[in-house]
């Protein structure tokens, strides 16, 4: 059904009405970026009702009703049941906790995302990644599939970040495993939240294995750390440490076990396939491909990074933001409306889920000079003073904006740099790589590229 086939409903708001009984819901599993780019093309700056069947989202990707949602009127925007299938695996993590729960969370957490702890954590992290990248020699001259080499660098760089030297190759694994399958499980729940618990879904018996597999590994070394008082040069130590200026308390092993699977998922899952764009849409663009080159090789020759070279790499900074334009990890976000509001002219019911969507916002053309293009020059200093705050959202925005950015950040940038001063990497995927609607955005059937030494 095409977007433009929409009426009106209380003269306000268009409504997509979709197939009988179900709705929209069919193009969220199958072409979920063309369907709501196209009722943004075909709507531009309103609201939107999606029929879903037995209930209704509304849906924008404006920058000013994302703003709205997300900024000036977030505590009357909650996450509400849309997250309770996320909930199943992260539990009362940043991403997916209450106001209040998240509000305390954010306090005790905040002076570990900090620049100082950072600048500790990067020491540890280039020496994961330098050791992760030599192990590719081993395939110099071959095709790989990136997606799952880049997974196994970021693996090895949280395990190594976040717990040190406590977990053996074999937890890593089973983690790593887990992590996916669970993730596959939700994807299918996420646009059906609102189903009744007890409905049986694909993949949940395999979910609820996955889960309690993860919690018994990173409960055994939560307790395991707590108990030994050990303080070392990774994330458990920090959050372990951190206390809530309020009320002088820290987080009990449930609460880190949460924000640890949190953590975890968004530098590996999400960072590996950022990087997997990112080298992707390089090998296809010559020009600012050569640009990222040039700059690594001005600032860092042959030697490591250093955290203190991050603010030099200025372009390469630009080509990182750019591909999270392109392909952001979270392309949708979901809030409910708690009481009833105003977004323009539009009355926003109470109760009402509001869906947004970083992935079409990022592609308004009335925002982007080239919204389909890999173009890095959307992120220079003048571009970025002339359009609207809110066009551009990698890590969410407003008071729940990710508080992981900085860190996403540093890894990749690191990542990036340390892979181009060693190889490079030439697509052999075909023409077009078709992005998959998952938790995360994931190239639908991986990146086959051609791995060579740099000369």
């Amino acid at each position: 059904m095409r977007a433009d086939a929409a009426r009106k409903m209380d003269g306000r708001i268009p409504r997509i009405d979709g197939y009988p009984f179900i709705g929209v819901v069919p193009h969220f599993f199958t072409a979920p970026f063309e369907f709501l780019e196209n009722i943004s093309l075909c709507h531009p700056g309103q609201v939107v009702r999606l029929n879903m069947g037995i209930t209704e989202l509304l849906y924008s990707a404006h920058p000013e009703h994302v703003q709205h949602v997300l900024s000036s009127n977030w505590k009357n925007f909650s996450k509400g049941p849309i997250v309770k299938p996320l909930k199943l695996l992260v539990g009362e993590g940043l991403v997916t906790s209450d106001v209040d729960i998240w509000l305390r969370s954010r306090r005790v957490m905040q002076p570990v995302f900090n620049a100082n702890q950072m600048a500790a954590l990067a020491e540890p992290m280039i020496a994961t990644i330098a050791e992760a990248i030599n192990s590719l020699e081993r395939l110099a001259g071959q095709e790989i599939d990136l997606g799952q080499e880049l997974m196994q660098i970021t693996q090895s760089v949280m395990l190594r970040v976040m717990f040190g030297t406590d977990t053996s190759p074999e937890q890593r694994q089973a983690v790593w495993e887990s992590l996916d399958t669970a993730l596959r499980a939700i994807h299918i729940r996420m646009f059906l939240y609102f189903l009744p618990s007890g409905i049986p879904l694909p993949g949940s018996a395999a979910l609820k294995k996955s889960v309690q597999r993860i919690d018994e590994i990173i409960l055994d070394i939560v307790k395991k750390r707590r108990q030994s008082g050990e303080r070392r040069n990774d994330l458990l130590s920090l959050l372990l440490a951190a206390k809530d200026d309020e009320t002088s308390t820290g987080m009990d092993d449930r609460q880190l076990r949460d924000e640890l699977v949190t953590a975890f998922i968004a530098g590996i899952e999400s960072t590996a396939m950022t990087l997997s764009w990112l080298f992707y849409l390089l090998s296809k663009n010559p020009e600012p491909a050569g640009l990222v080159q040039a700059e690594i090789q001005a600032v860092l020759g042959n030697r490591q990074p250093r955290f203190e070279d991050l603010t030099s790499l200025t372009y390469t900074r630009m080509a990182f933001m750019e591909v999270m334009r392109l392909y952001p990890p979270a392309w949708f976000l979901a809030r409910i409306a708690d009481e009833q509001d105003q977004i323009d002219n539009y009355t926003i019911p109470a109760k009402t889920p509001f869906l947004l969507s970083p992935y079409v916002t990022h592609r308004l053309p009335a925002y982007w000079q080239h919204p389909h293009r890999f173009y890095p020059e959307h992120f220079t200093p003048e571009q970025v003073a002339q359009r609207h705050r809110f066009a551009y959202l990698p890590f969410g925005a407003g008071p729940r904006q990710c508080i992981g950015n900085h860190f996403a950040l540093m890894e990749t940038m690191f990542i990036i740099a340390m892979m181009t001063q060693r190889f490079r990497l030439r697509s052999v995927a075909g023409p077009f790589v078709e992005p998959k609607a998952m938790a995360t955005l994931r190239p639908r059937d991986g990146i086959r590229m051609l791995l060579t030494r740099a000369s």
